[in-house]
């Protein structure tokens, strides 16, 4: 693993970062702060239901393991669960495919005055049919394209999006995948599906092309 960069310039490579790389933030001091930010984030749920002139829209992606469900816990843990609506993507459905591959996302957008949480979102769309062979390259850039013209009119109309991404080193991985098989209340998670990736080399990282 290469050392941190100093300066970030052009797109993000998480090649350049160390999975445990947290900039200049201190573990302990963060967890503190991430107390009070946790209650304005509660406060400010009540601010934007009363408004109800725009939407806060969370997209969280992360490679297999990485702790979404976790994050999303943690970020959430002071609003109104009322005032939340959670959408997690899977394989499409026969319905969902027999639209365009944005259609499931615009249906899960969160109305006005709420907050929309999305567990993987629409980049996977192109990623996982990319790395698996299934998407021609012209359908690439026409789906990049079509992601950016359908992002930008969702902020044109109210919704603030932040995408946050989970990195995760393969050792850490390793680790979580084995805690996996054998702690009862995690069992349920484990796929073999996430083994035949990771023994493929392969990693879905959505904010950029080469992880």
């Amino acid at each position: 693993m290469t050392s941190q960069p100093k300066v970030l310039k052009g797109p993000v490579k998480l090649k350049r970062f160390a999975a445990t790389y947290a900039g200049r933030c201190d573990k302990e001091k963060t967890k503190h702060r991430a107390e009070g930010l946790r209650r304005r984030i509660g406060t400010l749920q009540e601010l934007l239901y009363a408004n109800s002139k725009q939407a806060v829209l969370l997209l969280f992606q992360g490679v297999d393991a990485s702790g979404k469900d976790g994050a999303i816990r943690s970020v959430l843990q002071e609003v109104n669960p009322a005032g939340v609506e959670t959408t997690n993507f899977k394989v499409p459905s026969a319905e969902e495919s027999a639209h365009d591959f944005l259609w499931r996302v615009h249906r899960a957008i969160p109305r006005r005055g709420n907050i929309g949480v999305f567990n993987n979102f629409h980049y996977e769309a192109v990623l996982v049919e990319r790395v698996h062979g299934g998407l021609p390259e012209r359908a690439v850039k026409q789906r990049y394209r079509q992601i950016v013209d359908f992002e930008r009119m969702l902020g044109e109309n109210g919704v603030v999006g932040l995408k946050l991404f989970l990195h995760l080193g393969r050792a850490d991985q390793r680790k979580r995948f084995e805690e996996r098989l054998v702690i009862p209340r995690k069992k349920w998670k484990f796929s073999a599906g996430d083994l035949e990736i990771r023994g493929a080399g392969k990693s879905i990282c959505p904010f950029t092309r080469t992880c």
